[in-house]
């Protein structure tokens, strides 16, 4: 929709998303910073905060505004554009030209949903503007759904375009009232992500940990008071009793002030992914009222309903080796600024963050070091583990494709697909593809 607002903070369209939404916009520049006019033009998205919303590069177009995302839910996905052609501008060929160049960078999408304001009158079938605009249409799969005038003036300006969608209906108001333009209601056909009840469970405060009792329970334990001889025992008795060292990595030892300031920036940014959709649903580590428990309860529910069925589901359990070390600190920045919207002072803040740090290891009275760090991000930091499932966000992309479903948590992942027990080898085939074509790409073995 046509805005005219400044910015993302713009107190008017603070007031007008409804509760529940959220929004992606772009604000028409003004010439002059020192404006203070009405800054006409602008456009904005709204949409459901349950739905996966991902803003997508578009070039700046000169006779148009325009603002491109991926929106995604649970079992869909489709591309939205929102498209205004100032009506004080004449119709050009540098417009036809524009529009088929946006059009032409979605050919390689199946499903697309255009809609906006073009000020062209599209109700005069001779005209020609109109019969380049229908070309176009033709020419890029895509079929305009408003048949009648929507504008005060007895025309037909606006437009709902629809590629690969199926459309039930589309209704327009009469023009006037709050507008000179009708408000057009699409009613397409795609499944909301499933809601799901948050549970409250009280957990161990470690921060209460009593050393002296754990002291007392070890020493007390069959494996100190009366140690197995047999060296599998030893073993078995061992990581029975204490956990097991060999998970363990080395830790950084941080600031309090570093700390502080991490904690402040992780709650923004956190924030940011969570009114935007931008971390993937089925991820549940490191996020507010997600857990082991839901990422067990997800799978064994989704096994359950299958087995239901009468169908069978093969389960593969993936592990990333030496998470935190993987992730690469210039594809970390590209990712939170292409895929996050992070930018300006935010994104220098995060370049700053990772840049110039060193390393040196000390055990004893030897050290090493300081080396430089290039890769992965602080252990033991609070910023680390957030910035480590942003940076792995687009692996539920790559696993979408191939019709598997999954889910996260940190750096495990469970890839299942369910099928008829006479089926299985399609779903083996559909897993090992997945595997060896997609999830392979980021380091999961």
């Amino acid at each position: 929709m046509e805005t005219w607002h400044d910015g993302h903070d713009t107190p008017s369209l603070v007031a007008c998303c409804p509760d529940g939404y959220s929004y992606v916009e772009q604000a028409r520049t003004h010439q002059h910073a020192a404006d203070m006019t009405t800054n006409h033009g602008g456009v904005c998205l709204f949409f459901k905060r349950q739905l996966h919303v991902r803003r997508l590069c578009l070039p700046v177009y000169n006779t148009f505004e325009c603002i491109c995302a991926s929106v995604r839910g649970s079992g869909f996905e489709l591309t939205t554009a929102v498209l205004y052609r100032p009506g004080s501008q004449a119709v050009s060929d540098d417009f036809f030209s524009e529009l088929a160049d946006m059009l032409e960078r979605t050919s390689s999408l199946s499903s697309v949903l255009i809609m906006g304001d073009l000020n062209v009158h599209l109700d005069v079938l001779d005209r020609a503007d109109t019969v380049k605009f229908n070309a176009l249409l033709t020419t890029h799969g895509f079929t305009q759904h408003v048949q009648s005038s929507t504008h005060v003036g007895g025309h037909l300006l606006d437009v709902f375009l629809v590629r690969q969608l199926t459309t039930r209906r589309v209704d327009v108001s009469p023009p006037g009232g709050l507008s000179d333009h009708s408000m057009i209601v699409g009613h397409i056909n795609v499944m909301l992500p499933a809601q799901y009840d948050t549970v409250t469970r009280r957990t161990r405060c470690w921060r209460s940990f009593d050393v002296h009792a754990f002291l007392r329970d070890v020493s007390d334990s069959p494996f100190v008071r009366t140690p197995p001889t047999d060296v599998n025992e030893l073993f078995t008795g061992y990581f029975n009793t204490f956990s097991s060292p060999l998970s363990c990595h080395p830790i950084s030892q941080l600031s309090f002030v570093s700390k502080l300031v991490e904690r402040a920036v992780a709650v923004r940014f956190v924030n940011h992914c969570d009114q935007n959709g931008q971390l993937p649903v089925r991820q549940s580590a490191y996020r507010r009222h997600h857990s082991t428990e839901t990422a067990v309860l997800i799978v064994y529910n989704d096994i359950i309903c299958a087995v239901d069925k009468g169908q069978v589901v093969p389960l593969v359990l993936l592990d990333l080796s030496s998470a935190f070390d993987t992730v690469g600190q210039n594809c970390l920045l590209s990712v939170l600024q292409h895929r996050f919207s992070v930018d300006c002072d935010a994104m220098t803040w995060f370049r700053s963050y990772l840049a110039d740090r060193t390393r040196t290891f000390v055990a004893g009275k030897d050290h090493h070091g300081p080396l430089p760090v290039n890769c992965s991000v602080p252990q033991g930091s609070v910023l680390g583990p957030i910035k480590f499932i942003s940076y792995t966000e687009d692996v539920a992309e790559l696993i979408a494709q191939h019709g598997v479903s999954y889910h996260l948590f940190a750096d495990d992942m469970q890839l299942y697909t369910a099928v008829l027990s006479d089926e299985i080898h399609v779903a083996r085939q559909r897993l090992t593809f997945c595997i060896g074509v997609g999830v392979c790409l980021v380091g999961y073995s």
